[in-house]
């Protein structure tokens, strides 16, 4: 429970993948539940570029090895959050292994697949369009 935003890990054999990580202030809480279940991240999928639903993911970073994070494709200019820009900066250190959410892509953890069926390029004002949607199969 992240309250108002997201937060969903999927486990499969020890392997993690988190799809957002709840806002700012639940971030550690998000943290604190992953490290039960999960001791690292394959996967970390921010859906679009809302505070409660990314505003956790420095936390996460912070505590986890991640290997790959897929970001939404956005145009940046539309967001002018002091935390959202803190988060981009942190993670233009070289440090993680960085994708851009592509409509038709799949990850696979064994017989996990996780396809990425929209990744909304609009260029209104609501971020909310910006959202890139997943489909999670097993076996």
């Amino acid at each position: 429970d992240v309250g108002q935003g997201d937060c969903t890990l999927v486990t499969h054999r020890g392997d993690g993948i988190l799809i957002d990580a709840g806002g700012e202030r639940t971030g550690k809480r998000a943290a604190e539940y992953v490290f039960l279940h999960s001791p690292t991240l394959e996967y970390f999928i921010i859906t679009h570029p809302h505070e409660d639903h990314m505003g956790g993911m420095s936390e996460i970073i912070r505590n986890f090895q991640v290997d790959k994070i897929v970001l939404p494709s956005i145009d940046e200019t539309k967001i002018t959050a002091k935390w959202y820009n803190r988060l981009m900066d942190s993670l233009s250190s070289g440090k993680y292994e960085l994708e851009v959410a592509e409509k038709g892509k799949t990850y696979h953890i064994d017989d996990v697949e996780i396809k990425i069926i929209s990744d909304e390029s609009y260029q209104g004002s609501n971020i909310n369009n910006y959202s890139t949607v997943l489909k999670i199969s097993y076996g």
